[in-house]
């Protein structure tokens, strides 16, 4: 039987192997850093283009101050990106939120004419929540003409910050007559 002598390691070969190790690190904290950054500029860049341009607290405070208790509130855009910020506003900073609905009049297999009869069915009083950036066309062409012809608009009000240069919402009570 023979016993082979243990070889140890040179340290040469020791300095190999923690450099590589080392490498493979940094590269992994860098690939991290990275997309760090990439999403924090995404999401300065969704802030700056999407909401700061617009004062929703300034028409959430409204609405809040106004509202009665079988009210309708309708956020018109066509895909919900203004729901978070609506909500944040509005859920969370209010006392007693009266029916909201969601409703996006993009793509949905009834036409938008029906589905807005059926939104104004009930209530006596809808607010309506407008972004007028690139859905302009959706609203103005088929949303407001699809409001029943008894109910006749009480309040329009445009909110927008001073420095707005994109982008606006705009708040809409319509009363049943």
């Amino acid at each position: 039987m023979t016993i082979s002598p243990k070889v140890a390691s040179s340290p040469l070969q020791e300095p190999a192997l923690l450099r590589g190790k080392l490498e493979i690190a940094v590269v992994l904290l860098m690939l991290g850093l990275g997309l760090a950054l990439s999403l924090t500029i995404i999401a300065v860049l969704n802030f700056q283009t999407n909401y700061r341009n617009q004062d929703w607290r300034g028409l959430v405070n409204y609405l809040v101050a106004n509202q009665q208790s079988h009210d309708f509130i309708l956020l018109a855009n066509p895909f919900g990106y203004t729901q978070p910020v609506f909500d944040f506003y509005y859920i969370y900073n209010s006392d007693v939120p009266i029916k909201l609905e969601r409703h996006f009049p993009g793509n949905e297999a009834t036409p938008l004419p029906e589905r807005v009869a059926g939104w104004f069915k009930e209530p006596e009083r809808v607010w309506l929540v407008s972004w007028y950036d690139n859905n302009t066309a959706l609203i103005e062409q088929e949303l407001k003409p699809a409001i029943p012809v008894n109910f006749k608009l009480s309040y329009y009000q445009e909110y927008r910050a001073t420095e707005a240069v994109q982008g606006t919402i705009a708040l809409s009570l319509y009363v049943r007559t």
